[in-house]
């Protein structure tokens, strides 16, 4: 008795172009972010921490992981993306 194997194959449907666009978005701005170490201006430990690159430019503050006080952090972002300076500093400054 020979038995007749069948394979059945699932056809799929192209994506829809904006789920394509959004895969691209989403890898783009994967490349976007980058593991920097920062320097605590209080206590003077560093640490590790993610920025995320495809905003540019910008100004904010991030807690110090180790003693917790507020770090004022700047990043100076080119138009392509690439971090050209960081720079940290207290709320006194």
């Amino acid at each position: 008795m020979s038995l007749a194997l069948r394979a059945s194959f699932a056809v799929r449907a192209p994506l829809p172009a904006r789920a394509v666009n959004a895969a691209r978005e989403s890898l783009r701005l994967a490349h976007m972010t980058e593991t920097i170490v920062i320097h605590c201006p209080y206590c003077g430990e560093s640490y590790e921490t993610v920025i995320d690159l495809s905003a540019g430019s910008q100004r904010y503050v991030e807690d110090c992981a180790v003693c917790c006080k507020p770090i004022e952090v700047n990043l100076r972002v080119s138009d392509d993306g690439e971090l050209l300076d960081i720079s940290t500093g207290t709320d006194r400054d």
